[in-house]
């Protein structure tokens, strides 16, 4: 620290891990995303790359993002490389499933930010509902009240400026927000959701399922929840903790 520029040492610095080591912990994490949806899977890597991006410039990004990828892909090749053998030689079931008429029937803004936004629970079958507990937490009017409260409990925290990583948490939540919402044609619905149903219905049939994106919006609320309830003060806190 004699001279000026000089690189700070001492705990903070040798606490931080290096590239491979942190690539390798990342790689680990996405591998027990197991295999058993590779959209699933997709959709929560995107937070890695916007925290990646959104990192304060002395952070290696890009050492950590050129290890970070071959990382991944040797993590998920267990289940990559068979998933490509049967899209060349196996017959796709992609025709015979839903629609994306169907899928972005509920992703409207409010559900999206409630978290309600998945088809599923909102199908009626024979007069009753496919997932009856989802169903209700989806259209009752008190779960309805007590999500949408949550949310904006959770938008507000978002707004601190003593959030740590807020600018990633707010980027990861817009793009959630837009890539979820893209495809709805509903009332104040998106202008591009004609063309997004195009595309989800042939190219991008693998996406369609728009629901999977979730995390991206479920993350950052959840910690902007936790921001705004670190930030009250009580004389009780156990008591209070107890009710909550």
């Amino acid at each position: 620290l004699s001279r000026p520029g000089a690189r700070m040492a001492g705990p903070a610095a040798a606490a931080r891990p290096s590239a491979p080591r942190a690539a390798a912990q990342s790689a680990v994490a996405v591998a027990l995303c197991s295999g058993i949806n590779a959209a699933a899977t997709f959709a929560v890597l995107i937070p890695p790359v916007i925290f990646l991006l959104t990192a304060p410039r002395p952070a290696p990004r890009w050492r950590i993002m050129a290890w970070w990828v071959p990382a991944v892909l040797l993590a998920t090749s267990w289940w990559t490389y068979p998933l490509l053998l049967q899209q060349k030689y196996g017959t796709s079931i992609l025709p015979y499933t839903e629609s994306a008429s169907f899928t972005t029937q509920p992703t409207s803004l409010v559900n999206t930010l409630r978290g309600t936004e998945n088809w599923l629970t909102h199908l009626v079958v024979n007069g009753k509902p496919w997932e009856p507990v989802a169903y209700q937490i989806s259209t009752a009017v008190l779960p309805t009240l007590l999500t949408g409260l949550i949310a904006g409990a959770g938008l507000a925290g978002l707004i601190s400026r003593r959030l740590p990583y807020r600018r990633f948490l707010l980027c990861t939540l817009l793009v959630g927000v837009l890539i979820i919402v893209a495809g709805y044609a509903g009332g104040f619905g998106s202008p591009f959701a004609a063309g997004v149903a195009n595309i989800l219905n042939g190219p991008l049939a693998p996406l369609r399922n728009l629901r999977k994106f979730d995390p991206l919006i479920r993350l950052p609320i959840a910690l902007g929840l936790a921001a705004l309830l670190a930030s009250v003060r009580v004389r009780r806190p156990r008591l209070a903790a107890s009710a909550a």
